[in-house]
């Protein structure tokens, strides 16, 4: 799904600003998880959220001159939600916090802190503090260790290698616009599982895991630029492209094995690309649908054709006469 925007900006500015605070607080999870809002400033009022839903998770980033987020008994009543939201002070100015459990937390910029969505609690923001949540399946504390009451409003530490990599890496989400395709989504949300498990304190088995997923995750994208240099040459094979890696073959067929692939289809699937980008190229246009097959890897015309039906549901010639139209 795309990333949705809210501003105050886009209100009429002749509403009422207490009423903008309301709007605003909604357009925080599209309704999703209910708040009530209350704005020291109301007659000042301004705020910004943007917000990309993420399969069954969401992530938003909100900026606000002044304003508190109270969630109580009626709203967890109504909406259900049993998340967990990791709360970032993301801004450069302004505080960030909140309090839940009879504990009070304002976060420093750049620390985090966990909240559980089923408890009544309060967030906030001051100053123009900007905030990046994280909302995210419970379940990942069982897999971790900790329970959520000694989950809750625990500080993550901002300089460990784990926070590191998971902040940059959620605002990079956020900041792409157009939706990923499902097999993109679905790495992306066990990377940040990972990460996520590690920065709740996982250790033993989980911790072991979650890092072997993020080794496999690194392998797994080099063997992809490896095999878009070289997956083109005749005698490609897993020992080949395992060699250029630094592992055997047989390690490189157990990692895509456990992803759910093979070599054999990964391998396909980057020539299948190779030759569909060649075919709707206006530069070739006059080049044989054999040449183009051989230049992908294939040295079977016939396996060729058979796997790019099968891929694409079109011929190469399909695909060909699509692209002489369109330009």
């Amino acid at each position: 799904m795309r990333k949705l925007t809210f501003s105050t900006n886009d209100l009429p500015q002749s509403m009422p600003r207490e009423h903008m605070a309301r709007l605003w607080s909604e357009g925080l999870t599209n309704g999703a998880v209910r708040y009530e809002a209350h704005c020291p400033k109301a007659d000042e009022f301004f705020g910004h959220c943007e917000m990309k839903p993420l399969r069954d998770r969401m992530l938003v980033r909100a900026s606000a001159n002044s304003i508190s987020m109270v969630r109580r008994r009626s709203h967890i009543a109504q909406d259900a939600a049993n998340s967990l939201m990791l709360l970032v002070n993301d801004g450069q100015v302004g505080t960030v916090g909140g309090s839940q459990r009879g504990e009070d937390i304002d976060l420093a910029l750049g620390e985090a802190a966990i909240f559980d969505i089923a408890e009544e609690y309060t967030t906030h923001s001051r100053d123009g503090g900007a905030a990046l949540a994280y909302y995210f399946d419970r379940d990942l504390l069982r897999l971790a260790g900790p329970s959520a009451p000694q989950a809750t409003t625990r500080r993550l530490d901002p300089t460990s290698d784990v926070c590191r990599l998971l902040l940059p890496y959620l605002r990079l989400h956020l900041a792409l616009d157009g939706p990923l395709e499902d097999r993109a989504a679905s790495a992306a949300i066990a990377h940040i599982d990972d990460l996520l498990t590690l920065a709740l304190g996982a250790g033993g088995d989980a911790a072991a895991e979650a890092r072997e997923r993020g080794v496999e995750a690194t392998r797994y994208a080099a063997m992809r630029r490896v095999l878009m240099k070289h997956g083109f040459e005749p005698e490609t094979t897993a020992d080949s492209i395992g060699a250029r890696l630094g592992v055997s073959g047989r390690t490189l067929q157990h990692l895509l094995q456990r992803r759910g692939t093979t070599f054999s289809d990964e391998l396909a699937s980057v020539r299948l690309d190779r030759a569909h980008a060649i075919l709707r190229a206006t530069a070739s246009q006059r080049m044989p649908i054999a040449e183009i097959a051989y230049a992908s890897g294939f040295r079977e015309l016939s396996t060729f054709y058979r796997a790019f039906k099968r891929r694409f549901g079109v011929s190469p010639g399909e695909i060909r006469t699509q692209a002489r139209h369109s330009n």
